[in-house]
């Protein structure tokens, strides 16, 4: 779990396991997390978890967020205030995660 928690923050990290099967385990989660992060072209894991966060706060259907342009913009710049890294999100960045989520 640390290796993954430190994968989706973007750290380095280190492992030691007595367990074969745990460390089996632990690789499959990791390269399940990979392969979630190159799903989507324009946020990383921890972005990615952070919508899910704000759209279950928000309690609306990500496609009913997406259809309304009003709705996107307030939903995308609460995003960028949520992240707090100084990166400008686009709402077609936004919509394109939300279609990879509601999927």
């Amino acid at each position: 779990t640390t290796a993954a928690v430190a994968y989706q923050l973007g750290r380095n990290y280190v492992g030691v396991e007595i367990s074969q099967k745990y460390v089996e385990n632990t690789e499959k989660r990791l390269a399940e997390l990979k392969d979630q992060q190159f799903s989507n072209l324009f946020l990383n894991t921890a972005e990615l978890n952070e919508l899910k966060r704000l759209l279950s706060d928000i309690k609306k259907p990500a496609k009913e967020i997406a259809a309304d342009k009003s709705l996107l913009r307030l939903f995308t710049d609460q995003f960028a205030v949520r992240m707090n890294n100084q990166k400008c999100y686009r709402t077609a960045e936004i919509v394109a995660a939300l279609g990879d989520i509601a999927d």
